[in-house]
């Protein structure tokens, strides 16, 4: 992340999310032509991985596509200066670095399937998401006034609950797409 930002500094962000259970933090890197900004009507994606921190192939495809980014934008790819410039990419290779910590500190396949899937507080992340798409969408349907749902998974985080809160969520090849 730190040398795709050094060869794209005028496109690219990096920041930190938060930490981990351990204190590990947690990096993310903007994609956009003015990093840092929240531009109106522009729209927002936030890719993550890494959340079973055994599994690194969505890890290392964000920082592929991040570098790939990079390059073709400054090689003048039209495609790519499209994206960079009308859209706002957020990318977060490892949700779970306690996970990916332990599995790599034990080596390859030789700890078992679960070593590194889960975080430290035995939470699986990839299947502990509220579940906010169906919510939002039979709300949406019904034209029901916004109001707070139970959900059996974590607690919902105050924010996704604010008056003009947009979330929903798609899984692919390890990763996770959030619409913003």
């Amino acid at each position: 992340m730190k040398v795709v930002n050094e060869m794209c500094p005028n496109i690219t962000r990096i920041y930190n999310i938060g930490k981990s259970q351990s204190g590990l933090k947690l990096y993310a890197i903007e994609i956009s032509d003015n990093p840092g900004e929240h531009e109106i009507g522009e729209p927002e994606f936030r890719y993550t991985a890494g959340s079973h921190g055994n599994e690194v192939l969505g890890r290392e495809l964000l920082l592929l596509l991040m570098q790939f980014m990079c390059l073709e934008y400054l090689s003048g790819n039209q495609r790519i200066r499209h994206l960079v410039e009308e859209t706002r990419i957020h990318l977060l290779p490892s949700v779970n670095p306690d996970g990916y910590e332990k599995a790599f500190e034990a080596g390859s396949e030789l700890s078992g399937w679960s070593l590194g899937r889960w975080t430290n507080d035995g939470i699986d992340i990839h299947h502990n998401f509220p579940d906010l798409n169906s919510i939002l969408w039979e709300a949406e349907a019904k034209k029901w006034i916004h109001r707070k749902m139970l959900n059996h998974h974590i607690p919902t985080p105050e924010w996704y609950l604010s008056k003009n809160a947009s979330v929903s969520r798609t899984d692919c090849l390890c990763c996770t797409v959030n619409y913003i």
